[in-house]
């Protein structure tokens, strides 16, 4: 991948047939990386009338947020745990993973949980952070309907299904996997929400996510 970016030739070792033991060695450019089958396109053998048609690349500068309106993130309306999990992530070049409209999506649940951890009622900034309760998939995951403001270490616990959200009593329930018993004790404690109704956590997502927590207890 860094070949790829600074324009690097890679050297390739090609075997002459099967039934040979003797590789042909040669150099060639990474020309394109395809990060939805993982295979790298080589343009090669590097020779001086072919070297100055692969200058240094420069890496595909990451996906910037989907459109705002009055710095609210706009999102096709998805209500079902199926279109919400549809995997319609964006890559850089380094094959790293693009989270499109995150920092509106944590404003928005910083605004519908009044600076609060659902769980703690912590109120540090710095360490709450803007938990998906399925899973990123793309802008359609960026709803404050999918999402719960939580501490940093609650965040962990419930994405590692440690802590799980009972959706009929909106309840947190506790694995019996959690060894500290402080966060043992988190088991039964209700779950601080949102004053506005359509800003709570969407009850399909919930129990999508709980039916999954209860497979892992």
């Amino acid at each position: 991948m860094n070949c790829l970016m600074d324009g690097v030739p890679v050297g390739v070792f090609l075997q002459q047939n099967s039934s040979s033991s003797s590789y042909l060695r040669f150099l060639a450019f990474v020309e394109e990386f395809n990060p939805e089958n993982e295979l790298f396109t080589l343009h090669g053998p590097v020779t001086p009338e072919t070297e100055h048609l692969f200058a240094s690349a420069t890496p595909q500068a990451e996906m910037g947020e989907s459109a705002t309106v009055d710095g609210r993130l706009q999102t096709t309306e998805i209500r079902d745990p199926e279109s919400m999990e549809e995997d319609r992530r964006r890559f850089s070049i380094a094959r790293r993973m693009v989270r499109q409209g995150q920092q509106a999506f944590r404003k928005d649940l910083f605004k519908a949980y009044e600076g609060h951890c659902a769980v703690t009622g912590f109120d540090t900034n710095e360490v709450l952070q803007a938990a998906h309760i399925l899973d990123y998939r793309g802008t359609q995951s960026n709803i404050v309907e999918n999402g719960i403001l939580l501490r940093s270490d609650i965040h962990l616990l419930f994405d590692s299904y440690l802590l799980g959200i009972n959706p009929a009593s909106m309840c947190l329930e506790a694995s019996p996997r959690i060894s500290d018993g402080q966060y043992a004790d988190l088991d039964g404690k209700k779950l601080f929400l949102p004053k506005e109704k359509a800003l709570r956590p969407n009850e399909n997502f919930l129990i999508a996510k709980y039916k999954r927590f209860k497979c892992c207890v």
